[in-house]
């Protein structure tokens, strides 16, 4: 059931940003790329997933899962065009 919602948040991320599933799935941190992998971990535990799970999945550490939802929170409540995206 994950790897369904995982799939599902990496297609919505995908379709609006224009940033691969491969790139967010990869290390990188190009701001881009490192924001789209954020939502994507935002998205998933607003499905209801807990941090840990997310991680393993992502390939992560959960503190950065943790840190990750706090941004994409922080992003949306004072990024007004960030907040119409998602």
């Amino acid at each position: 059931m994950i790897e369904k919602d995982l799939e599902k948040a990496l297609e919505i991320v995908t379709e609006r940003t224009g940033v691969t599933r491969k790139e967010i799935l990869n290390k990188g941190r190009v701001p881009r790329i490192a924001i789209a992998r954020q939502v994507v971990c935002w998205l998933m535990r607003h499905r209801g997933w807990d941090y840990t799970s997310i991680g393993k999945l992502m390939g992560m550490y959960h503190g950065t899962v943790i840190h990750a939802c706090r941004k994409v929170n922080l992003s949306i409540e004072v990024d007004k065009s960030f907040k119409r995206v998602w």
